[in-house]
């Protein structure tokens, strides 16, 4: 029999995974918008041209961060999950292997929120596909 606080860690990590396959399943980042012909263009274009790709990246930093931090949230609940579900039922030796696997996926987890933070603080470009290897416990 699962706890209340299981079921319900289940629970909200089904919506959430929901809401990344709706709307970021398979993101891509978006290739960068480079102004290289000024040339022709008015002092005015000059800087509506600017302020669009301003624009286009923020947007881009912007959706690459929402796509990390949702998939770190995702993995996270389901290392908790495991962690409460699995874990007391285990022997020793599984019990040090579940650790090993959930140590692996948090740090997962850890490193794209890391990342999401510097794109976010435009430190870094968005790398959503380098992040998401993660472990698949019983495997």
């Amino acid at each position: 029999m699962q706890s209340p606080d299981l079921e319900a860690l289940k629970k909200a990590k089904a919506m959430l995974d929901e809401l990344v396959m709706s709307r970021y399943v398979d993101f891509q980042s978006p290739p960068e918008i480079s102004i290289t012909e000024f040339g022709g263009l008015s002092a005015s274009e000059q800087q509506a041209e600017r302020d669009n790709a301003n624009d286009h990246d923020l947007g881009n930093r912007v959706r690459a961060a929402i796509h990390l931090c949702l998939s770190a949230s995702s993995v996270a609940m389901e290392v908790s999950a495991k962690l409460m579900g699995d874990f007391a039922d285990l022997s020793g030796e599984a019990r040090a292997n579940l650790l090993g696997r959930c140590a692996e996926d948090a740090a997962a987890a850890s490193d794209a929120a890391e990342h999401a933070a510097a794109v976010l603080n435009n430190e870094e470009r968005p790398q959503t596909e380098a992040f998401f290897e993660i472990s698949r416990f019983g495997q």
